[in-house]
């Protein structure tokens, strides 16, 4: 929220901006592997069934929604 404040205060250089989303981007993707690095499959398969289903509901349902909600939004 704080960076968000920032930069609607203070401009940038389109070149500083577009450094600090790359950076932003990479650190993203590293938090995300780290967090895949220490997954293991025995793990997943012992959880069963029920929680991936749970996972493809919601995606689904939030797929949808985003879908219903774009175009109120920008239309």
């Amino acid at each position: 929220l704080g960076m968000v404040v920032f930069n609607s205060v203070v401009t940038l250089p389109e070149s500083v901006h577009q450094t600090l989303v790359m950076t932003g981007q990479i650190a993203l993707a590293m938090a995300m592997a780290a967090l895949g690095y220490e997954t293991r499959l025995e793990k997943l398969r012992a959880l069963g069934l029920k929680p991936f289903l749970l996972a493809l509901i919601l995606f689904c349902l939030l797929l949808g929604g985003g879908l219903l909600v774009t175009p109120l939004l920008m239309g």
